[in-house]
């Protein structure tokens, strides 16, 4: 079952959130710049086959933007690009951390991650920064930009890396994990072989091999933070 459905963060203000799954352990998607598109309904409607309940919160609806975006029009990637400098990174996690007290409070029981995609990869490291809410971050942007929170981590969180990620390049890579080795609330998967959005549905940047994996560490990972 899919639906939309009206979420209120604590300043009042509203937005929408797209809503997979009826019941079971609950996941908030973090979107990439391009708002929320068909690849983050995929995600979310995947993840509630594998026994989720699924929420992706429009994190653009501040900055009066409801369109979604395709990553294969260089317009559409220009407008991300420009949504992406308007955003503000603390308003964009206290609406994430709405949607986990939504999740909580209309029946779900099992605890609640965050999984994020590019800009919402670094989006779910700074959630856990910011709440015991553990984080899965798919090639996350800008996460070398915050390490000195590293010690701030409240929530186990887990960082997919990929080899060849031209947003993050290999010294920017082993800058994080000098930063985050020695943490125990951090996991990292490098993946060779693929670069930037490899998990990205109805993409042609799509890996299905590497993605596989990756979302099969992501499942374990969630499932094994949420039962302590």
């Amino acid at each position: 079952m899919t639906q939309t459905v009206q979420i209120k963060a604590s300043d009042g203000h509203s937005f929408s959130a797209y809503m997979a799954g009826e019941k079971g352990p609950g996941i908030v998607i973090a979107h990439e710049i391009f708002a929320v598109n068909a690849s983050m309904r995929a995600v979310a409607n995947w993840l509630a086959q594998q026994g989720f309940r699924v929420a992706v919160p429009d994190l653009f609806i501040r900055q009066g933007s409801t369109r979604e975006l395709d990553p294969a029009l260089e317009e559409d990637r220009n407008v991300g690009m420009g949504l992406l400098r308007g955003l503000n990174e603390d308003l964009a996690v206290s609406d994430l951390l709405a949607t986990v007290d939504y999740l909580k409070s209309t029946g779900t029981e099992e605890g609640v991650a965050v999984v994020g995609y590019c800009m919402g990869g670094k989006l779910a490291y700074l959630t856990a920064t910011k709440a015991a809410v553990p984080g899965v971050s798919y090639y996350g942007v800008g996460i070398e930009a915050v390490l000195n929170l590293n010690s701030q981590l409240k929530a186990p969180v887990l960082l997919h890396l990929p080899v060849e990620d031209t947003l993050c390049l290999p010294d920017c890579q082993a800058r994080i994990k000098a930063a985050l080795v020695d943490n125990p609330l951090v996991s990292i998967s490098s993946h060779e072989g693929v670069g930037h959005a490899f998990a990205r549905r109805n993409s042609p940047a799509f890996v299905a091999g590497a993605a596989e994996v990756a979302d099969a560490q992501s499942i374990v990972f969630v499932m094994k933070s949420l039962a302590g």
